[in-house]
């Protein structure tokens, strides 16, 4: 984009802890994202777009537990255009991880690979419509995309503390690339 903010930060979260300074974003994909734009986003096809998490084997898919994908616009100065704020949840993807050109899973770990559900989808494609608008009103903002995965340390405690990876695909012709690795963290504490 022209004038939104060129500070398209892709940040992938477990839970709601934030990583700080990045950590956990392994160094080629520091260099990845420094190249990624607003403009990729619109580029994304809503039904392309996808995640996929490397996790111990242990870990399955949990009815009604899917990853959340954050997006969140907002204008630099707040009378210049409304807010888009959406929490976009995804859907089970059919293909297999090798369909979508995901290497074979280490040792004691397997892939679980979603796509955008179908309502999301949409909601993305007018997310995409305000970016481009505001685009080409010559507005400024900043855009943030994470990907939030607390329903793993909540459906498999086990996993608390094990090697995890966040893949995400913006067009299927790219493929993934990797987003976060690290160690599941536990829940937050509740007060």
């Amino acid at each position: 984009m022209t004038r939104i903010d060129r500070r398209c930060a892709l940040l992938a979260t477990a839970g709601a802890i934030a990583l700080a300074g990045c950590a956990g974003v392994p160094l080629r994909t520091l260099a990845q994202l420094r190249t990624v734009r607003p403009d990729d986003l619109l580029a994304a096809g809503a039904r392309e777009f996808g995640v996929a998490l490397e996790l111990d084997a242990r870990v399955k898919t949990a009815a009604g537990r899917v990853p959340v994908v954050d997006l969140a616009l907002r204008p630099v100065d707040e009378a210049a255009f409304q807010p888009v704020i959406l929490v976009l949840a995804c859907a089970a993807e059919p293909a297999s991880p090798r369909e979508l050109g995901l290497r074979a899973a280490r040792p004691g770990r397997h892939w679980l690979v979603y796509r955008l559900a179908e309502d999301s989808a949409r909601d993305l494609a007018v997310a995409q419509a305000t970016i481009r608008d505001a685009r080409d009103r010559n507005l400024r903002g900043t855009l943030t995309v994470g990907v939030r995965t607390d329903w793993i340390a909540e459906v498999y405690p086990v996993a608390v503390g094990s090697e995890a990876s966040t893949w995400v695909r913006m067009k299927r012709s790219e493929g993934f690339f990797e987003l976060w690795s690290g160690r599941l963290p536990p829940l937050p504490a509740r007060t």
